[in-house]
C-alpha cells in the first residue's frame, strides 16, 4: 500500500479511506465480510481511483491474499466447531449411557444386598448424577 489515498477523493470512492487489516478486537467473520464488500468497490472503481492516484494495485496485492486467507480461516474454524459441536453430543449420549447403566446396576444391588456399603455409594453416585439427567 504505497501511497495514502486522496483526501479528496468523490463521496462515493471515500471507502478506500477505511480499508484496514482485522483489529484484535474485531470478529473475524464480520470483518471478512467487510473486506469482501472492500475488495469488490476496489475492483468496481479501479479506472477511477487510478485517475485520483490510489494504488487499487498495490492495495489489491496487499489485502487479496490476506483477505483469502482469513475466508479459509473462517472456513476451517467452522468445520472444527461442528466437530466439536458432534463430538460433544456424542460424549454427552455416552455419558446418559454409563448413567442407565449405573441405574441399572443399583436396582440390581438393592434387590440382592440393599445395606451394603458399595450399594450405598452406588446409590449416592446415581443421586448425584441425577440432576445432570432430570428426565431419566
Amino acid at each position: 500500500m504505497d501511497s495514502p489515498p486522496n483526501p479528496e477523493l468523490p463521496p462515493h470512492l471515500r471507502f478506500v479511506h477505511d480499508l484496514r487489516f482485522c483489529r484484535k478486537d474485531e470478529i473475524p467473520e464480520d470483518y471478512a465480510v467487510f473486506m469482501g464488500e472492500q475488495i469488490r468497490l476496489l475492483k468496481q472503481h479501479r479506472i477511477e481511483l487510478t485517475a485520483h492516484g490510489v494504488n487499487v494495485a498495490g492495495l489489491l496485492a496487499a489485502y487479496e491474499p490476506y483477505y483469502d486467507e482469513l475466508v479459509a480461516m473462517n472456513s476451517r474454524v467452522e468445520e472444527l466447531q461442528e466437530e466439536m459441536l458432534h463430538a460433544c453430543a456424542d460424549s454427552a449420549e455416552a455419558q446418559l449411557d454409563v448413567f442407565r447403566s449405573m441405574k441399572q446396576l443399583l436396582k440390581a444391588a438393592e434387590e440382592t444386598k440393599p445395606f451394603d456399603p458399595a450399594t450405598q455409594n452406588l446409590r449416592e453416585l446415581v443421586e448425584e448424577w441425577r440432576d445432570q439427567f432430570p428426565k431419566e
